[in-house]
């Protein structure tokens, strides 16, 4: 069982997980049909409270899961529509959600964007926009999903 506490990876519903190790300035992935979850409970009363960082970092992951699935060369008419919904539902929801960070509509859209860019990325997986950003996550701390890159968890379960 998985409960996502912030909106963006979608890893809730994906077979991928992933451990940095910043010292030698690598991410190592996992992955296999035996790391989906059976279970997804999304609460988004959990992420009510996030701070900024913890609201956009995560939002904007989705966003480029959503992208990546968009152009990917693995793209399917069902990686297409669910990674489409999850942008529509991101742009409605996540300037929402940075503004009045209690506001429990925006966080229940922001958590259904998330849930719905993780199958969309799961059957394209990630394109070179993923690739580029784990140097510049590792070297230079630049975000990657949530908490700041040094310490970053983004698509941890």
């Amino acid at each position: 069982m998985t409960i996502p506490t912030t909106a963006g990876t979608g890893a809730e519903v994906t077979p991928f997980a992933t451990v940095w190790d910043h010292g030698m300035h690598k991410k190592h992935s996992l992955a296999g049909p035996l790391m989906f979850p059976d279970i997804a409970l999304l609460d988004a009363s959990l992420s009510l409270t996030l701070p900024e960082e913890a609201t956009l970092y995560p939002g904007l992951d989705a966003v480029s899961h959503a992208l990546e699935s968009l152009w990917n060369r693995n793209c399917t008419p069902i990686s297409r529509a669910l990674a489409l919904e999850s942008l529509k539902l991101t742009v409605e929801a996540l300037p929402v959600a940075l503004r009045t960070p209690a506001d429990q509509v925006a966080r229940e859209k922001m958590q259904t964007a998330s849930l719905m860019s993780g199958p969309a990325i799961s059957q394209t997986r990630t394109a070179v926009a993923h690739s580029v950003s784990y140097p510049l996550t590792t070297h230079f701390d630049v975000p990657h999903g949530w908490p700041a890159a040094s310490r970053c968890r983004c698509c941890w379960r």
